[in-house]
């Protein structure tokens, strides 16, 4: 079932996966909101923000 989707990740695809990076900003909110996380102090949109931001990465992680 999942040979298909193997099929379309040549060398090079994986290659631009491992590149992928947050640009400087983004980077910069994720830092932010995980010192808040460490500290307890999320509110609850920055919660969500962080958990979206967590499941992007591992995301691409898997893949």
């Amino acid at each position: 079932m999942l040979e298909p989707v193997t099929q379309c990740f040549t060398p090079e695809v994986a290659q631009r996966l491992l590149d992928l990076q947050p640009d400087a900003a983004v980077q910069t909110r994720i830092g932010e909101l995980a010192g808040k996380a460490n500290e307890g102090s999320l509110s609850a949109e920055e919660k969500v923000e962080y958990e979206d931001y967590v499941e992007a990465v591992d995301l691409i992680g898997i893949l």
